[in-house]
């Protein structure tokens, strides 16, 4: 057995839908009837990207250890997004983004194989593109509030990801739904899978033993999102499951596993001009050394300083 470790820098396909209680008149009620409580969740806030916006980032993963040159064992796709429109799907409160998606394999030193263990390697073709330069394009609709799983992610459920740090602590929010979406299905995998989810650290991350298959690890995922709409950073990391061993950050401290990954920032274009988009700072500021920042509150509005202190 081996160890399988992936984390990505860069830095979710279901669409979660809630009850809302609609009001009716009743004529046979009376004056004295009056409105009955109903729990219809508020709209969500306007999405931060919109149409003609372009998303890039780097997504992949490198074995270990590797005694080739740098490059030589990874396998990598570069992915392109380029948004065609931006919804509020009426029926789940969701926003839904129409785009025009690109995948370049980039890099192919290690196996699909390699990786397929991991719940990362759905996000995006590593399977379907074989060769170096290989490409999958398409148009597609990608939903906002799919969480990292075996079971709710596909390529349409990333790399969109609704994030906004008010908002998310609303009962029906992007981030409750998926945070519970993501809970449930661990639990399923491992009753005792200790799991952290907060909205403020814009995180979702859990340790659990996973039998999934014919070999059993203690698991790690974590994701974090940006509040320009997307997941911005992914962790995920296997190791051999022992008996008695803490679900903890503890049992992977001074490990070496043999399979790791290394992700560029992500990148949005907007009008012609290219923003690096820090998950630190959680700001996407221009590459240029104008030091303009994209506002999250409109997309509408031109990117200015004053944004970056946002």
């Amino acid at each position: 057995m081996r160890n399988l470790f992936v984390i990505s820098a860069i830095c979710g396909a279901l669409c979660a839908c809630d009850d809302g209680g609609v009001v009716r008149d009743d004529p046979d009620a009376g004056l004295d009837a009056g409105i009955p409580d109903v729990d219809i969740p508020p709209d969500p806030p306007v999405f931060p990207l919109k149409a003609g916006d372009i998303v890039e980032m780097n997504v992949g993963a490198r074995t270990q250890p590797c005694n080739a040159g740098e490059g030589f064992c990874d396998r990598a796709i570069d992915a392109s997004y380029t948004i065609e429109s931006v919804t509020l799907n009426e029926e789940t409160n969701r926003w839904e983004i129409e785009a025009y998606f690109n995948y370049t394999l980039k890099k192919d030193g290690t196996s699909y194989a390699s990786i397929s263990r991991l719940f990362w390697s759905k996000v995006a073709p590593f399977g379907e593109l074989m060769a170096v330069e290989a490409t999958s394009d398409g148009t597609a609709t990608f939903y906002t509030d799919v969480p990292l799983t075996d079971e709710h992610m596909t390529a349409n459920g990333f790399p969109f990801f609704h994030f906004e740090s008010n908002y998310a602590n609303t009962e029906g929010s992007a981030f409750q739904t998926a945070s519970a979406q993501f809970t449930s299905r661990l639990r399923t995998i491992d009753a005792e899978a200790e799991i952290e989810n907060q909205a403020a650290a814009a995180k979702f991350e859990a340790y659990f033993k996973d039998d999934l298959g014919p070999d059993v690890y203690l698991h790690k995922v974590r994701v974090e999102f940006h509040r320009f709409g997307f997941a911005c950073a992914v962790q995920e990391q296997l190791v051999d499951w022992q008996d008695g061993m803490p679900r903890s950050q503890a049992s992977f401290n001074n490990t070496q596993p043999p399979v790791t990954n290394s992700f560029d920032n992500v990148f949005v274009r907007r009008a012609g001009t290219r923003y690096r988009c820090s998950c630190f700072s959680g700001v996407c500021q221009t590459v240029d050394g104008t030091n303009t920042c994209l506002d999250p509150t409109d997309p509408e509005a031109e990117a200015s300083t004053e944004a970056c202190e946002k």
